[in-house]
């Protein structure tokens, strides 16, 4: 008995055993219960927490003094914008008779990642002594050797987060601790000291200024657009005959910039896009100022000239 007459412990009747029992039951049903309103709690936040910004975001604009019409019409200037790069991203114009994917391995997911198309046909495809410079390796050699031992075309290969010196990587593959950037110097990244040339720096150094340069390969995780920049600044893709790039989908307000400078592969440098695939090791990912749209942000394309 416990705290006067009539008043007794659930358990007080039952073995310790069969009391720890029905302690743990209750126990176990509170739980379940806990993690269903959780669950609902977090589906009801991402159901409403778009709606929840666009409140915020008007409440700004009213202080602003600004009209809600404006910013509707921004929005839809915005996704136009998006709905245009996409169009071009995923509808290559040229038609490529021959197209060889070289280099690649299977991800966690057992996806390929890594490989890249080049055009042999039409257009001039690979010259007997061909020239590849390859950016951006992360210890995956797979194109490199793969174009060397097809082609036999001499690859130089750049990366300067893999911490390793200037050497020979089997035959034909000469490897430089050095990435390719805007300008000539060093910058700090997660606290390693990576040495940077521009493209015209490293064509001069290696002697290839007024050579042709079969293929250039861009895998720079998301600094293609400022490489690629003062590339075609500079008329160097004019001297490129095929051109392999990952892109990376940025944020608006650039996707308008995005498509002007591809576009300009094209109109300056001559270059043709006949492929563009999804890089399936990345999953679909939202789409900024767009309610629930995900899709992929990261794709591989490829020009060549014709």
């Amino acid at each position: 008995m416990y705290g006067g007459k009539g008043h007794r412990f659930p358990c007080s009747a039952l073995s310790t055993g069969s009391c720890i029992t029905i302690i743990r039951k209750y126990l176990g049903l509170a739980a379940y219960v806990s993690i269903i309103i959780g669950t609902a709690f977090l589906v009801c936040c991402a159901f409403w927490l778009p709606d929840i910004r666009l409140w915020c975001k008007l409440g700004e604009l009213e202080q602003k003094g600004q009209s809600m019409d404006s910013f509707l019409l921004m929005r839809q200037e915005e996704r136009a914008a998006y709905d245009r790069l996409m169009r071009y991203i995923l509808h290559p114009q040229a038609h490529c008779l021959t197209m060889e994917v070289l280099g690649g391995k299977r991800g966690r997911n057992k996806k390929f990642d890594g490989d890249k198309a080049i055009c042999l046909e039409p257009g001039p495809g690979l010259s007997e002594d061909c020239i590849v410079y390859s950016f951006g390796i992360a210890n995956e050699w797979s194109f490199d050797e793969s174009i060397h031992e097809m082609f036999g075309c001499k690859v130089f290969s750049f990366d300067p987060s893999m911490g390793m010196e200037d050497h020979r990587h089997g035959d034909g593959i000469m490897f430089f601790n050095m990435g390719i950037g805007e300008f000539d110097g060093k910058i700090t990244v997660t606290g390693q000291t990576w040495n940077m040339r521009t493209f015209d720096s490293i064509l001069k150094q290696l002697g290839h200024w007024n050579r042709t340069i079969d293929v250039l390969k861009l895998d720079i995780e998301g600094a293609e657009y400022v490489v690629l920049e003062d590339i075609l600044g500079k008329g160097l893709l004019n001297h490129v005959n095929h051109l392999c790039m990952e892109i990376h989908l940025p944020d608006n307000p650039y996707w308008t910039r995005v498509l002007r400078l591809l576009r300009r592969i094209e109109e300056e440098a001559g270059l043709r896009h006949f492929s563009t695939r999804n890089n399936t090791q990345m999953p679909p990912m939202r789409v900024p100022g767009f309610y629930a749209r995900y899709e992929q942000h990261f794709f591989e394309m490829a020009w060549y000239r014709h």
